[in-house]
């Protein structure tokens, strides 16, 4: 248990109804009994009252707020004491719930700093919670992904974490790789009590099934922890004036980027973000693509390459009455990967929604759309919607890595291979042991077991303050 208590404000600064001040370590409940008045008594306040005795663990308790120096009333308020160790960090646990304006909530935390409580630093509650044993690293950042989340599937995917899913398929992946380090170790150890021929095959067996396959799963699920938290990533790409701009407006339901009848009005992208169904979205409108552009231009349809090279999702917007001599530009998509729907716009000046389509010889998907009218825009978005659910869908529990683990299991995979290619080999098992070390201590690092102060420092500090 750490010996310090800490205070900080555990709700976001601005006015609200509510606002929470969060206390926890051994002066707790001693530190707030000391300023807390239980019901109506803060009328005949008088100094070196305490109401630590009076506080029933779990239960709400009405009272005020008092500045035990001046007697004056900072707050009406609702307080809670969580006793350690059923606590969120395992320690003694306060919650002040006052009015929420910043001032009422400021105070209360001046006159607990006044009383020797330390100002939490950013994440140090849940830091607690992990240094404590009631939770593990992983779970420590799925809190975060919780407080940070833009969609369900975010939110699916942190509470899988929070929920220890993920730690429990890392922690079988960690016993088995030492099952096979205490096999290979017994033979270096004691050669001679052990069989003369050690039974490699096995060895790999239990190491592809166990260990590598596992690994890899998790690994193939990565891509969807980036969708949750950056969105389906979708640009909008084509010659100038064919309606980029308002077409990317239509779908946020906003005047995000600026509409002229000039074209190439847009020189740099444009991104913002919006949800469809659930799906988060990454919407990027980039500079109109032409095959002779002046040296401006040059530079912005260099920045929309770059944004086709990392899109998920292609919007290939063509100006309907022009698109025959528009089919040329095709090339500029012609190295691109990415899934594309071919959005015909401006149908409001043919005159008709299909007898042009034709014309633009595409294998992808196309859409018919008048970004003056609004026409076709429901489809797309459904389109667009449908997409991001399919790419994306994962099962409801699944295990999926963050940015830190997934960098971390791919480290843990390559040491995991290079072992395999020893014991294929027959080599001296400890070449193989030093590789699995090393792959047994990259996991770890996952759930906390062999994480450096360096790692924890770098997590925690990304964390609000009250968190």
């Amino acid at each position: 248990m750490n010996a310090t208590t800490i205070a900080a404000i555990a709700t976001p600064s601005g006015t609200g109804g509510v606002g929470i001040v969060k206390i926890s370590g051994p002066c707790a409940i001693q530190s707030t009994g000391s300023l807390f008045v239980p019901g109506q008594r803060a009328f005949s306040f008088s100094p070196g009252f305490s109401g630590s005795d009076f506080f029933i663990p779990r239960k709400m308790h009405y009272g005020h707020i008092i500045d035990p120096e001046t007697t004056r009333i900072i707050d009406e308020v609702m307080l809670v004491v969580m006793p350690g160790p059923q606590s969120y960090t395992c320690e003694d646990v306060v919650e002040i719930q006052a009015h929420g304006g910043m001032v009422v909530l400021q105070d209360i935390l001046s006159l607990l700093l006044r009383r020797g409580l330390h100002l939490a630093e950013p994440g140090e509650f849940t830091k607690r919670a992990f240094l404590n044993g009631r939770i593990d690293l992983a779970q420590a950042e799925a809190v975060m992904d919780i407080v940070t989340a833009r969609s369900r599937a975010a939110i699916d995917i942190a509470q899988g974490m929070a929920s220890g899913r993920f730690s429990r398929s890392v922690r079988f992946i960690r016993s088995a790789i030492s099952d096979t380090l205490s096999i290979l170790e017994a033979h270096i150890d004691f050669p001679d009590e052990m069989d003369e021929s050690m039974d490699f095959n096995q060895m790999l067996t239990k190491l592809r099934n166990d260990v590598q396959s596992p690994i890899e799963t998790l690994l193939s699920s990565c891509e969807q922890y980036r969708h949750a938290q950056e969105g389906f990533r979708i640009v909008i790409a084509g010659p100038p004036n064919a309606g980029k701009s308002s077409i990317m407006n239509r779908l946020c339901d906003a005047d995000r980027s600026i509409v002229t009848d000039i074209p190439g009005t847009t020189r740099d992208y444009i991104e913002t973000s919006l949800v469809l169904s659930g799906s988060p979205i990454s919407l990027v409108d980039t500079a109109g693509l032409r095959d002779d552009p002046d040296a401006i231009e040059k530079i912005g349809i260099e920045k929309t390459l770059e944004a086709l090279h990392a899109a998920d999702l292609i919007l290939s917007v063509c100006d309907a009455t022009t698109i025959d001599s528009q089919t040329d530009f095709s090339s500029f998509f012609s190295k691109q990967t990415a899934d594309r729907i071919v959005v015909i716009n401006k149908i409001d000046l043919t005159g008709t929604s299909s007898d042009k389509t034709y014309l633009y010889q595409s294998d992808f998907q196309t859409v018919c759309t008048s970004a003056r009218y609004g026409t076709g825009i429901a489809e797309l978005k459904r389109i667009i919607a449908d997409k991001a659910q399919k790419r994306y869908d994962t099962p409801s529990g699944f295990p999926v890595p963050n940015y830190r683990h997934t960098a971390t299991l791919n480290e843990a995979l390559q040491s995991i291979r290079a072992a395999e290619a020893s014991m294929e080999q027959c080599e001296s098992p400890e070449l193989a042991v030093i590789d699995l070390y090393n792959a047994h201590d990259l996991i770890g690092q996952i759930t906390g077991e062999t994480a450096s102060p360096e790692i924890l420092d770098r997590i925690f500090e990304s964390y609000c303050i009250g968190k």
